[in-house]
């Protein structure tokens, strides 16, 4: 590249891209060249700087506009840049979108559902509202026997009060009455008891000496350290002093009468230490009680023995 068209090519940097610089610089040097190679007269050479001015003046018009290009290229770029930013994010939003779409189809759906079931459940809701609404019913109907049933219950029920005050009268009447036989029978009881004693107390010595016993002071009811004693003797066996303890039972066929007896000689034995012969007087008594008052050394004497 020759000097000239190095510096006309500067110079056209300024305004234009190297390329454009370059092919104007050359184009220029050329036409200079070519006009040097002819005879130049003045004339010819006006006209040459006219037509230099005219092409520095369309240059120069050229890159004024070539930078207004440039501008309107960048500023281009720019719109297209954004626009493809742009048309990136709206891609995004659709696509975000599409997805949101997505999900409301498959919850619409899943609504349908729902409203499918929800309408089963109110078939069936009608359908026991009607079978409670019958058995409401009946409940109203069987509330109605009930009323008429306790009414008639209420009648029975103040008849029964009405019977039962009468019969607690009568029942009270009975045992006024069985009270007062109770009393009349103790004291026959006591009185034939009182009576049965008296006649022990007379034929008692003449038993006692089947036993070897020889009674030497008659036979007392008496009462030792507040325990009353229905049969109370003094007398003599082989030659020792003996005390005579018993009771006296209408009928004996209760064990305890014999526990009676030995506490009624337990009393006496603590009062007046030494033998001590236990008695058990009745009219008739078990089996198994004369075998116990055996086997307790305790005498049983039954009225039949006299």
């Amino acid at each position: 590249m020759s000097d000239r068209v190095e510096e006309a090519r500067e110079k056209y940097m300024t305004a234009f891209e190297e390329k454009q610089a370059v092919v104007l610089a050359e184009t220029l040097v050329e036409t200079v060249n070519d006009s040097q190679k002819e005879l130049i007269r003045a004339s010819d050479f006006n006209e040459l700087k006219d037509i230099v001015r005219d092409i520095s003046i369309s240059v120069a018009e050229l890159a004024k506009a070539q930078k207004g290009t440039d501008q309107s290229i960048r500023r281009l770029e720019n719109a297209m840049a954004e626009l493809a930013e742009a048309q990136k994010q709206t891609g995004e939003k659709l696509g975000g979108l599409e997805e949101a779409q997505k999900q409301t189809g498959e919850k619409l759906g899943g609504l349908e559902e729902a409203q499918r079931q929800t309408g089963e459940k109110l078939g069936s809701l009608e359908e026991a509202q009607k079978q409670t609404g019958e058995k409401l019913g009946s409940l109203e109907e069987a509330q109605k026997q009930t009323g008429e049933k306790l009414g008639s219950l209420e009648e029975a029920v103040a008849w029964l009060i009405e019977a039962q005050k009468q019969t607690t009268e009568e029942v009270a009447s009975l045992t006024r009455e069985m009270k007062a036989t109770r009393t009349q029978l103790g004291g026959l009881s006591q009185s034939m008891s009182y009576g049965f004693e008296n006649e022990a107390y007379r034929v008692l010595p003449a038993l006692m000496e089947k036993y070897g016993i020889k009674v030497t002071e008659r036979f007392v009811r008496t009462e030792i350290d507040g325990v009353e004693i229905n049969v109370f003797g003094r007398g003599k066996k082989d030659g020792r002093d003996v005390l005579l303890v018993g009771e006296t039972k209408l009928k004996s066929d209760n064990v305890e009468d014999l526990d009676q007896v030995e506490a009624r000689a337990a009393v006496v034995k603590e009062k007046y230490p030494g033998e001590v012969v236990k008695l058990l007087i009745t009219h008739y008594a078990k089996h198994f009680i004369i075998e116990a008052a055996r086997e307790r050394d305790i005498i049983l004497v039954q009225s039949f023995e006299w």
